[in-house]
């Protein structure tokens, strides 16, 4: 009788191994579920709950700001206006009860506004108070100040008898009234305000005469809009959303009586989930959300199910399986891997290629690229076999680093390598592999205090465009890889003339624009800008050109593109810059005033190390100014990254370097981030200008970039003008520096040199 191969202990201590296993896993499993439906719950709250929240807040304040901007600028506001505009309001904001309007009071004031009231209409007005003790309101005592209520919307009862309330005066808002009309500020006042514990929420902004300054506010304020909100309709709708939350406001009393109580809370996995904090800016408000946790949260039927299959299945395997899998694994791999490089062999790989495309449902793309050792034979010859294994072994290596998991590498033979590119979404792609390969393989290789170079020539077959079989892919590869090295090693050829005429041409350009970096074809142009009230030069803009030997001037979206892709705008940004800063200098020294140099800053340029020292050392070199310099960064540039974009500009800005935003509003930034940025000026993109003055849109664009502009105290110029139409709209609304072919096209550093000339006689 043959022995068992295992005995009946080892199998039960396998067995309970095995189940203990599980139940590690399964409680794992279990807290994972629970931890992902307790970040969902908290994601919900702070990123969707309390920002809805937080939205509909922050337009509340935006309304009644606007409101007391629009009382500030038109003192002849009546009731006519106040009601279209409250209704408005209203309309679009269901969440709003009442918009009302007190009108500030002296003293001395306090008989003649009454009786201006009560001839307007209002025949029983008096200023008075509420007796929370008697219940209703009575005649205000003498004050130094009131501010009654002489605008309320909606006209119903429920509202109407808070006209003459002296709202500034009573005891619950005082502090607030008190704290707006000092600051300038929106104050929210929020309490509680029956037994039902209903809250009450009232926004509060002041209005003043004349200049607004820092200075003596209280006593210039002559007003104060109040909105009242219904926070009840906002929970609505947040609850509408998460049926699945209880979602309660709560006040101090309870918030703290909570906080208290957590301190004993058993926070086993098996509790609901509890989340209270406070709302917004408001001191007596806080949020109760709770999720009831439910056994269906929880996916432990599939997970069960899985796991009984799991341990039939590792019962099987150890019993049946693993005697012979190890040795079977080691002569698999033996047979499909190369032993020096443990790289798959030349058998194994057209048999992994061949299954591929048999089991693709739907044709894919693929490349093949053949790779070869330039001059191994002499590396083998003149330090001997053993470092010629450990360089093919240390090259296979790194192209295991560079590719991907996807990707199969293959040792074909000697120092011969091929690698499978599998799923290609453009034949770009494989161009960006080649680079890699070639870049990893010309790192020095160090032997005995000596570093050891080596190169590659690699031929490119396409799958299916260079055939449909693995031989025919591998032989059209061979013939490209020994037209590669017919042509001087060192580079890469591909077996199909095919490609995109796209591809071919970028490559051409590449190559071009390095060589015209080396042979300093790049120059610089420069568009000037003008003060459209004066007609004067205020600056100009730095342009790059390309003044091929061959081509002549060749336009810069033709060449720009290739840069920003391969990493070589940060080269052309630099020579810009220093041939820009070097001009503008010589023309100070001249006696000239060329105004303010603006340069073109790329994101790749701003991130790059050693940017700002570069940029330092050429002022300093050139003796020029770093106020008479600016940056222009794009808005969506900025957006990629804008808190790295905000450091670094600060850090130019430290320099007394100013900045600007170009194209600006195109970019779709956000304000917070704007407001953050240490910028100085905004460029209207000629996108929102070309169309002026007769495009309704661009018109309003126009103004609130240069309203806003103006608001955050940052200049404005425009670009792209070319008409006297378009002048004329821009310098009515403010803006009055002007770039544009109005004035000039972007020229030469000598005819800016002659149009200097011409403005200085």
């Amino acid at each position: 009788m043959n022995k068992p191969i295992f005995s009946l202990k080892i199998k039960i201590i396998v067995f309970f191994i095995n189940l203990l296993t599980l139940v590690i896993i399964g409680f794992f499993q279990f807290k994972y579920q629970h931890d992902e439906i307790k970040d969902s719950f908290y994601y919900n709250i702070e990123n969707i709950i309390k920002k809805e929240f937080s939205n509909k807040i922050s337009t509340t304040k935006g309304v009644i700001t606007s409101f007391s901007s629009y009382y500030h600028s038109s003192v002849h506001m009546n009731s006519s206006s106040f009601t279209t505009f409250s209704k408005d309001l209203l309309t679009n904001y269901d969440y709003m009860n009442s918009v009302a309007f007190a009108s500030v009071v002296k003293k001395d004031e306090r008989e003649a506004f009454t009786e201006m009231m009560q001839d307007s209409g209002f025949f029983n007005f008096e200023i008075k108070s509420y007796d929370r003790a008697l219940q209703k309101f009575v005649k205000e005592p003498q004050k130094e100040m009131y501010a009654p209520i002489i605008y309320i919307e909606p006209a119903s009862f429920k509202y109407t008898r808070y006209y003459g309330f002296d709202i500034y005066n009573d005891k619950l808002y005082n502090n607030s009234f008190l704290i707006a009309a000092k600051q300038n500020s929106v104050q929210i006042r929020d309490r509680v305000q029956n037994e039902k514990k209903e809250f009450l929420y009232l926004f509060i902004k002041p209005t003043y005469s004349g200049l607004i300054e820092d200075e003596n506010l209280l006593k210039r304020v002559n007003g104060f809009f109040i909105i009242d909100i219904d926070i009840h309709k906002i929970l609505k709708d947040i609850k509408d959303k998460f049926p699945q939350y209880k979602i309660d406001l709560i006040d101090k009393n309870s918030y703290e009586k909570l906080v208290r109580n957590s301190f004993f809370e058993n926070h086993s996995l098996l509790n609901d989930l509890v989340y209270y904090s406070n709302v917004e800016e408001f001191s007596n408000s806080f949020f109760y959300i709770k999720k009831k946790l439910k056994f269906e949260d929880f996916n432990l039927k599939t997970f069960l199910m899985i796991m009984a299959l799991v341990v039939i299945i590792q019962i099987l395997y150890v019993l049946v399986w693993q005697k012979d899998r190890f040795a079977k694994n080691k002569l698999n791999y033996k047979a499909s891997h190369d032993e020096l490089t443990k790289l798959t062999n030349r058998s194994f790989f057209k048999q992994t290629f061949e299954k591929k495309i048999e089991d693709s449902d739907e044709e894919k793309n693929a490349a093949i690229l053949f790779i070869d050792l330039d001059r191994f034979k002499e590396i083998n010859d003149s330090f001997g076999h053993k470092f010629g294994d450990e360089v093919l072994v240390e090259v296979a290596n790194r192209f295991k680093k560079v590719m991907r998991s996807s990707d199969t590498i293959c040792r074909y033979g000697g120092d011969e390598f091929i690698i499978l590119i599998d799923d290609i979404k453009d034949y770009t792609d494989v161009l960006e592999v080649v680079k890699k390969v070639m870049a990893t393989t010309n790192e020095p290789i160090n032997h005995n205090s000596q570093k050891i170079y080596l190169t590659v020539s690699i031929g490119i077959s396409l799958y299916p465009n260079d055939g449909l079989s693995v031989d025919d892919l591998l032989k059209n590869a061979d013939s490209a890889l020994y037209k590669a090295k017919d042509e001087g090693r060192n580079t890469y050829r591909l077996y199909t003339e095919d490609m995109t005429l796209e591809v071919m041409q970028r490559i051409v350009l590449e190559n071009k624009i390095r060589d015209a970096i080396i042979d300093d074809e790049f120059i610089v142009y420069y568009q000037p800008q003008y003060d459209a009230r004066t007609n004067k030069l205020i600056g100009m803009e730095a342009l790059v050109r390309w003044q091929d030997k061959e081509q002549g001037l060749i336009p810069p979206d033709m060449f720009i593109p290739i840069a920003e892709e391969t990493g070589l705008i940060v080269q052309l940004d630099r020579l810009t810059m220093k041939k820009a800063i070097r001009d503008f200098s010589n023309w100070y020294k001249q006696g000239f005033n060329p105004g303010c140099l603006s340069l073109n800053l790329s994101m790749m340029q701003l991130k790059s190390e050693n940017f700002i020292s570069v940029l330092k050392e050429s002022l300093v070199q050139n003796n020029y100014a770093s106020s008479n310099i600016e940056l222009e960064i794009t808005e969506s540039q900025i957006m990629q990254n804008p808190q790295e974009s905000i450091e670094k500009l600060k850090e130019l800005n430290s320099y007394g370097i100013k900045l600007s935003v170009d194209d600006f509003g195109t970019g779709y930034s956000s304000l917070s981030y704007l407001k953050k940025l240490p910028i100085n000026k905004l460029k209207i993109d000629r996108a929102f200008v070309k169309d002026l003055p007769n495009d309704e849109e661009d018109i309003a664009i126009s103004k609130s970039i240069i309203a806003l502009a103006k608001n955050l105290k940052l200049d404005v110029i425009a670009e792209g003008v070319e008409t006297q139409e378009q002048i004329d709209f821009l310098v009515k609304n403010g803006c009055h520096k002007i770039q544009g072919y109005f004035y000039s096209r972007p020229k030469s550093a000598s005819e800016i040199e002659e149009l200097l000339k011409t403005s200085k006689s």
